[in-house]
């Protein structure tokens, strides 16, 4: 079962929504698989960061670094960990400076994280 949320406020939407029900916002239906993930890792379900994070990560896309590494050091210590991994996969050379830097993360979550991906 697919689930679908609005991306300003993260209420849970019907498939053929075309406003959000809860803040009015428009459905932004030209979004890339790529952008709505990034938008996903401002949501506030942890879980959803998470996955967010980890499919990221598979894909491999570089225009996500900079939100990977707001949820690095703004996000829980699972999702924060999730995108020290992605930022790994993704391995430009910002993103392997984030890795680096999240080695001293304060959470030993992340830390642990980051030591083993370098």
């Amino acid at each position: 079962m697919i689930h679908y949320f609005c991306t300003a406020c993260w209420t849970q939407l019907s498939a053929d929504a075309t406003r959000c029900p809860a803040c009015g916002g428009p459905v932004d239906t030209t979004l890339t698989y790529a952008d709505k993930l990034v938008r996903a890792l401002r949501a506030p379900d942890g879980a959803l960061v998470v996955h967010a994070a980890h499919t990221l990560g598979a894909l491999r896309d570089p225009r996500a670094v900079e939100a990977l590494e707001y949820v690095v050091w703004h996000g829980d210590p699972y999702a924060a960990a999730e995108a020290v991994r992605a930022l790994a996969h993704i391995g430009t050379p910002a993103a392997t400076r984030d890795v680096a830097a999240a080695a001293d993360h304060p959470s030993v979550i992340v830390r642990t994280a980051a030591g083993s991906v370098e």
